[in-house]
């Protein structure tokens, strides 16, 4: 059975109705996008969950932090929010090298600042640890990090950056041997 078509163009006039099962859709405006609404019509809605901005730093100046007090390695980034809703996600990859003279184990722990506030620690000053086995136990490697920081609130300029404290007072060299540490951070628009 051949079905019939219809020339819409020709011999109708006036708003043309949504046909059965429809879309419903108005217009909408820019930056959103179309969703399902769990029926039969499609609606327009804001653009959740885009990434608003990428910013990243390195670090190649070897630091080497020698106490348990958490002390700033210069590895930093700075973000300026575009909404106080938005939410930041930080990640880092920290170059480190440990050694020493005689037999003695090491370790050091790892906090994340929002300027001046903590917004993640290290559950202890060793959560990085090597055992020493002898007397010219030298040992390194990556640490790497993530953080989502749900409560970043302001539009105003973010300093993100990262404090080591080393274990028993043993040194520990942070983007050691001219390798580089880097932090990046990006914006999740609410």
């Amino acid at each position: 059975m051949a079905f019939a078509t219809i020339d819409v163009t020709k011999g109708i006039t006036g708003t043309i109705p949504v046909a059965n099962g429809g879309t419903g859709i108005a217009s909408g405006t820019t930056g959103q996008f179309l969703k399902f609404t769990g029926s039969t019509t499609l609606a327009s809605a804001a653009d959740n969950g885009k990434i608003g901005q990428f910013v990243r730093a390195q670090q190649t100046t070897a630091v080497t932090v020698s106490t348990t007090t958490y002390t700033a390695i210069n590895l930093s980034v700075n973000i300026t929010p575009s909404a106080a809703s938005s939410k930041i996600i930080i990640m880092a990859n920290i170059k480190y090298s440990m050694g020493l003279a005689t037999n003695t184990d090491r370790g050091f722990g790892v906090r994340c600042m929002r300027d001046t506030t903590n917004i993640g620690t290290s559950a202890t000053l060793y959560d990085v640890y090597h055992k020493s086995t002898n007397s010219d136990f030298i040992d390194g490697g990556r640490v790497p990090f993530c953080l989502f920081d749900e409560s970043a609130n302001t539009t105003s300029q973010i300093t993100y950056s990262f404090k080591v404290g080393a274990w028993n007072s043993n040194s520990v060299v942070l983007h050691a041997d001219s390798n580089w540490s880097e932090i990046m951070c990006w914006e999740l628009l609410a």
